[in-house]
């Protein structure tokens, strides 16, 4: 599985992930293309969302990914 196909996956499970955090997991030197390249294959689906701290940090999600609900039992 590539790279960019690991960080798809990870997106589509719901998770939200920092520029950072895909560099360190994924291995992806520069994510900011990575995410632009899937965005070409998958309709524009994949979201940049600014954090609430304001220091420029960068999250992405994926529009429409369902997120695991933890079951009470």
């Amino acid at each position: 599985m590539t790279k960019s196909a690991k960080l798809l996956k990870a997106l589509q499970s719901g998770r939200s992930m920092t520029v950072e955090q895909i560099r360190t997991k994924f291995n992806i030197a520069n994510p900011r293309a990575t995410v632009s390249d899937l965005n070409e294959t998958i309709n524009n689906r994949i979201v940049a969302t600014r954090t609430k701290k304001n220091d420029g940090t960068v999250s992405y999600s994926l529009k429409g990914a369902t997120t695991a609900k933890k079951s009470n039992r």
